[in-house]
């Protein structure tokens, strides 16, 4: 993840049902799981693993369709002291 992560809101990759629960507590029942392949998150329930020093573990059995690809990945970044970035989308969404 870039520097400066604060959260991961979001991450599918191809072939998941559905998105990862993301996980921020290595010490809790899910998080441990995660090491077992019989008890690792699967298509249906994959889930990511996100301790906050820059890396994203994410757990799903083996795909037979290959090497999977990120389909989504939303996550809270702090761009550095004093500086706001403005997504231009969003100017849409201003009353008028």
């Amino acid at each position: 993840m870039p520097e400066g992560t604060l959260r991961v809101v979001r991450v599918k990759l191809s072939g998941w049902q559905r998105d990862a629960t993301v996980v921020t507590d290595m010490g809790s029942p899910i998080a441990r799981r995660q090491h077992n392949r019989f008890s690792c998150g699967g298509v249906e329930q994959p889930v990511a693993l996100w301790s906050g020093d820059g890396s994203l573990e994410l757990f799903s059995l083996p795909s037979l369709n290959g090497t999977p690809v990120v389909e989504a990945l939303t996550a809270i970044i702090d761009p550095g002291p004093e500086i706001y970035e403005f997504d231009e989308r969003a100017w849409c969404l201003l009353p008028e």
